[in-house]
């Protein structure tokens, strides 16, 4: 039982920052110019949008396969915008200076690490209760 309110707890926590970081990018479309970035701006709009309908789900339900897509969709997240401000996305070059890049990049790290937590937990339990005859063991057998 102790398993299952921690899964609960960081399920519920990874899913709140996943929150922040679509709150985060829908104002950078809506208020700071952003959605006039070409292929850029409509991707801000996508990943808040996307981010609510997760975070929504994932709490709902707190399943490990869907806790582990929300926890590759904020490390997702972050590695956008690790990439575009090392190299360039889809030739938009922003920079750690741009507002809330620091915040978003920390919220986004963070939501991946609370996210994986709680699906490890959630997958053990899984594992505990399927045991060796499970359908995972046979989908990855020889």
């Amino acid at each position: 039982m102790k398993a299952k309110l921690a899964a609960d707890i960081l399920t519920w926590a990874g899913s709140g920052l996943v929150v922040v970081s679509s709150v985060i990018h829908f104002h950078l479309w809506a208020s700071e110019g952003y959605s006039q970035i070409p292929t850029i701006g409509p991707l801000f709009l996508m990943q808040a949008v996307t981010g609510w309908v997760l975070a929504l789900v994932v709490s709902a339900y707190r399943r490990w396969p869907l806790v582990g897509l929300e926890a590759a969709f904020a490390l997702a997240t972050a590695a956008g915008l690790i990439i575009s401000v090392n190299v360039s996305l889809f030739g938009w070059q922003d920079t750690m200076s741009a507002p809330f890049a620091v915040l978003a990049l920390a919220i986004e790290l963070a939501a991946t690490a609370v996210l994986l937590a709680a699906g490890a937990i959630l997958l053990r339990a899984w594992l505990a209760r399927h045991g060796p005859g499970s359908r995972l063991r046979y989908l990855l057998r020889d």
